[in-house]
């Protein structure tokens, strides 16, 4: 399920570009906890005065990755003995910490510094305190060395193992494109590159539990083909994600599918859900397609992105 916690370790910069890295994390956003002044200003925090840390609020499936790890990934890239400072930076400001919302949270935070206290002879300065308040940073500062890579960091961004980092979907994405233009001949049936396309994606990513079509005929959507566990045979236009999306004739992205209302529970492995419309060679909506993931947020605007060009190289292919 997805969970959040709350983390400092100097820089907010630095320690979000980190987080962005690891597989199983959905979202890293910075910010101020433990403020004592409601919504304080970055300058404002700068002066030590608001009692505010800069931090990192992580939205993580625990299914995927697991908070002892992204605990130990923080041990990893912080200095655990300095206090009120990390790298360069120095003041309260820059303490590290882990910031519990719940009684789980806490006891596993201070069993894991216990057991890294045996490695030092100093004491661990990571204060683990109940989250009192947390609020986002400006606009500029997320994802800041995104937009800025030679801006300051404090830490190795490459510290991560390789078995732990995100899949680069782009590159996936990319090469699924250029095999796609060896599929697709006009001398063959659409069922028979549909049915390869559905094929390709899921060799591809081991994160999608379902792939498929659903066609359209005068008063609902009916299965075509796909790849994955046997799925609903037909859903009515006004029905769960693939009936939303027909009937906008939008993409529909929903990061936990059994919050989304209305759906149908075809696979109840799957968590989370994006369907795209289908357009035929006269620019005329005939379905769906739709893919499924055992994960939770699994999906975003890369894969809408490039989901979407998949289907317009299929367009000119459909009647």
């Amino acid at each position: 399920m997805i969970n959040k916690i709350v983390l400092a370790g100097g820089c907010f910069w630095g320690i979000e570009a980190f987080f962005n890295q690891l597989d199983g994390v959905i979202e890293v956003v910075s910010g101020y906890a433990n403020s004592q002044v409601k919504g304080p200003a970055y300058m404002e925090v700068k002066t030590q005065k608001t009692g505010a840390v800069e931090a990192v609020k992580i939205t993580y499936d625990d299914s995927v990755v697991a908070l002892s790890k992204i605990f130990d990934y923080l041990f990893r890239v912080i200095d655990m003995t300095a206090l009120n400072h990390q790298g360069g930076d120095y003041g309260n400001q820059y303490r590290t910490g882990i910031y519990f919302e719940n009684e789980a949270e806490q006891e596993l935070a201070l069993s894991k510094i216990k057991q890294e206290q045996a490695k030092y002879a100093e004491k661990i300065a990571i204060e683990v305190v109940p989250l009192k308040n947390f609020y986002l940073a400006e606009d500029y500062h997320q994802k800041y060395l995104e937009k800025n890579p030679d801006g300051y960091c404090h830490i190795n961004l490459e510290q991560i193992d390789q078995k732990d980092k995100k899949m680069d979907k782009v590159s996936v994405y990319e090469e699924i494109l250029l095999v796609l233009d060896g599929l697709l001949n006009e001398k063959l049936s659409s069922i028979s590159m549909m049915g390869n396309l559905t094929a390709l994606l899921k060799e591809h990513f081991n994160t999608f539990s379902w792939v498929g079509f659903y066609h359209s005929n005068d008063h609902e959507l009916y299965l075509g083909t796909f790849q994955g566990k046997v799925a609903c045979e037909t859903i009515a236009f006004n029905r769960g994600v693939c009936g939303q999306a027909f009937t906008s004739q939008k993409s529909v992205i929903v990061k936990d599918v059994h919050a989304f209302p209305g759906h149908i529970a075809c696979d109840s492995s799957s968590n989370s859900e994006i369907v795209l419309p289908l357009f035929n060679k006269h620019n005329k909506i005939v379905g769906v397609f739709d893919v499924d993931s055992y994960r939770y947020a699994n999906f975003d605007n890369v894969d809408e992105l490039f989901l979407t060009k998949i289907l317009k190289k299929l367009q000119p292919y459909l009647d």
